[in-house]
């Protein structure tokens, strides 16, 4: 299998995360972000992640990869059962997440940005769904302010998370909160960072703390 991604794409995060999760095995593609070829040959359009199956067809949507992979093997391991207060902290709470960190990562180092046209096709894309990303980051200090409070709420409810069991909610968060760890001065709580810290070892996917700006 094959496994087409954007390192920085939170929904591509959710697909490597159920293969580190169940231990099997997947090539992990990084394709540029001004790379159309690849994904519409595939599928008709531009969107990550695409898996390629052990039988040879190509299977696109983030949670419907999760979905396949985890029905492999013996047993599924996304076993823990919905939470509705982290589906609505996610609701809720990505609307400040993506504008604090997307304009981060239009300056990170990730493969899929490593020549300058397929960083400046980044750049374009993200400014023409966000706006202005310096004026987003000169509103960091507004927002993280906004994000506080929302962060000490989301602590009690993962703190008896991700203990060798797992749930869809994890993969649909912890992507967001990794996404989040790019930006500097966000004060996580220690339950937050310690829950981010099982996932990203159980997943094999780490945070971005070291590019955090």
């Amino acid at each position: 299998m094959k496994l087409y991604i954007y390192e920085h794409c939170p929904f591509c995060i959710r697909a490597e995360m159920i293969f580190g999760l169940k231990k099997i095995d997947v090539e992990r593609i990084v394709i540029d972000e001004d790379n159309y070829e690849i994904p519409e040959k595939m599928i008709g359009k531009k969107m990550l992640p695409i898996l390629y199956t052990e039988t040879g067809e190509y299977l696109p949507e983030s949670l419907d990869i999760v979905n396949y992979v985890d029905q492999m093997g013996e047993d599924p391991i996304l076993t823990v059962e919905r939470d509705e207060g982290l589906v609505a902290w996610q609701n809720e709470n990505q609307g400040l997440i993506f504008p604090l960190s997307v304009p981060r990562m239009t300056k990170a180092n990730f493969k899929e940005l490593e020549t300058a046209s397929a960083r400046q096709h980044f750049i374009q894309r993200q400014t023409k769904h966000f706006g202005d990303l310096e004026q987003l980051i000169a509103k960091t200090p507004e927002m993280i302010e906004e994000l506080t409070p929302a962060l000490e709420a989301l602590a009690p409810l993962v703190a008896d998370r991700a203990h060798s069991k797992y749930g869809i909610d994890d993969i649909t968060l912890y992507p967001l909160l990794r996404a989040l760890s790019i930006v500097q001065g966000v004060p996580f709580p220690q339950q937050v960072l310690d829950y981010m810290d099982r996932l990203a070892k159980a997943s094999g996917v780490p945070c971005l703390f070291d590019q955090k700006m």
